[in-house]
């Protein structure tokens, strides 16, 4: 009786402490933004002039060697985050980035300034961002409190942002503007963090017109596909053959997947032409 009662009690503790290990590692990210390994060098003796034993006579010295001593006020150790700035992503098509201060700007080609701002803010609604003002005449809007959830933070951000759209030279200008950002319901101003989370909102919309764009073109593919007529004919010598009507590139494009369906495998290409090609099977 007295071994049950032993047993069930280390069944007991061994559970919880299990669940204890199990919180602490679902909610502690710092290893994600902390340098790993040895701390020593934090406690390094300081840089100190060389003395020389009596007699010893010390050979000319330079100072073009000298380490120089210098007060830094970053942070070291643990309290470093290791993390990589974060970079606006130019995902669309012929476009470029840049980031300043809080701002992060995407240039993409002035081709789309028709479509481009509805399409912005349908990927802001896409994403359930809550908008607190939007004129479409200026192509602004400002969003409320957006709720970010990041794996590396242990105190989740959250962001307001301003968005416009705006012409630039030759090019069309999205801008995503950081205008409040709070961790645990403190203001954040630090440059990393303005960053962080500027580049992150950017990265969602950049994502977003990447994505549409991607669907337009699998949409017009697909239509063309669809318009093509496939008729059966015979060539000069009587034998049979296939008469595709579509464009020469697309045609060509899919041959080689449709002969596939039809347990035929294709070994090479030779495209002789615009409108001749060799196909071996």
């Amino acid at each position: 009786m007295a071994y049950s009662v032993q047993k069930s009690r280390l069944a007991k503790v061994a559970g919880v402490s299990l669940v204890l290990l199990l919180a602490a590692c679902s909610s502690d990210s710092r290893y994600k933004r902390q340098v790993s390994g040895d701390e020593s060098y934090l406690d390094a003796a300081p840089l100190a002039e060389l003395h020389a034993p009596a007699g010893m006579i010390l050979p000319i010295t330079t100072g073009d060697y000298v380490i120089p001593v210098t007060k830094g006020s970053g942070a070291v150790g643990k309290a470093l985050d290791i993390r990589p700035p974060a970079q606006p992503l130019a995902l669309v098509s012929g476009a470029r980035t840049q980031f300043s201060g809080d701002t992060a700007t995407l240039l993409v080609e002035n081709g789309r300034s028709s479509t481009l701002w509805p399409q912005v803010v349908s990927v802001i609604q896409a994403k359930n961002y809550p908008i607190e003002k939007r004129d479409d005449a200026s192509q602004t809007l400002t969003t409320d409190w957006v709720n970010w959830n990041r794996l590396d933070e242990d105190e989740q951000y959250r962001g307001r942002y301003q968005i416009s759209v705006k012409p630039q030279g030759y090019q069309q200008a999205v801008t995503v503007k950081l205008v409040n950002l709070e961790q645990a319901g403190k203001p954040v101003a630090d440059a990393a963090s303005l960053q962080r989370y500027s580049t992150e909102m950017m990265n969602v919309i950049s994502a977003g017109l990447d994505k549409t764009a991607t669907d337009a073109a699998n949409a017009a593919q697909n239509r063309s596909a669809a318009t093509m007529d496939v008729q059966s004919a015979a060539d000069d010598t009587g034998l049979p053959m296939l008469v595709v009507r579509g464009p020469f590139n697309l045609v060509w494009q899919r041959l080689p997947a449709a002969l596939e369906k039809v347990g035929m495998k294709v070994t090479d290409l030779y495209l002789i032409h615009i409108r001749r090609c060799r196909l071996i099977v």
